[in-house]
């Protein structure tokens, strides 16, 4: 793994507006409109910069997320229910739920192997998404994790739901991606999460982080 670490002086580029500049000075009179503005024109640089980094040194599929963030296969979950757009909708449901048990939905082709890893994924070109040369930016959709255990109010329970899967020489609670499964409904819109292959980006300025390459991104 190579970590690199930018300053601004890496990759800033100065815009027209005051908040745009790379020597901006912030002080306590400064209001918040022009620190969000900043911000997020502070991220659309960056964003572009590290696209263009990318691509120079011709890497493919680049995943842009923030540190807290994790990518994962979205296996089908007994206990899950019927997804969020079928509520109050029983042959949606059932629909669904057919081309799980029948194979026919893309979540059951997925690897289910403790080691497989999203770059083999689409390396095996499974999903066919990831082979459109006419969508080099994919829009994952976003699940939002809650800061409670995957467990019960038992703690034998609680342990053993947190081992769920996992090999038992692994302990399971040491690492937040197993510990923490709750996900939250998706009852209100959250902005999904770009993959982008940087090898087709074409230096075109970003207006959207979450849709970094415009009407070139899938959903």
């Amino acid at each position: 793994m190579n970590i690199s670490v930018w300053t601004n002086d890496s990759y800033w580029v100065d815009g027209s507006e005051a908040h745009e500049k790379k020597d901006f000075q912030i002080t306590n009179e400064t209001d918040h409109e022009a620190l969000r503005y900043r911000k997020r024109y502070r991220q659309k640089v960056f964003y572009k910069s590290c696209l263009q980094h990318l691509h120079d040194e011709m890497r493919t599929w680049t995943l842009l997320v923030d540190t807290d963030e994790y990518l994962a296969f979205n296996y089908y979950d007994e206990q899950e229910g019927p997804p969020t757009w079928c509520k109050k909708n029983v042959t949606c449901a059932k629909d669904y739920l057919k081309s799980i048990e029948d194979g026919t939905h893309l979540r059951t082709k997925l690897d289910r192997s403790p080691a497989a890893t999203v770059a083999e994924h689409i390396d095996k070109h499974v999903d066919e998404q990831f082979d459109n040369v006419d969508k080099p930016c994919i829009i994952f959709g976003r699940y939002l994790f809650v800061s409670k255990d995957s467990s019960s109010s038992s703690s034998s329970i609680s342990g053993r739901e947190i081992q769920r899967g996992v090999d038992p020489d692994f302990n399971a609670t040491l690492f937040h991606t197993l510990r923490y499964r709750h996900r939250s409904l998706l009852s209100s819109f959250q902005l999904g999460k770009p993959i982008v292959d940087v090898s087709r980006y074409d230096g075109r300025d970003l207006n959207n982080i979450h849709r970094p390459l415009g009407g070139m991104c899938t959903g």
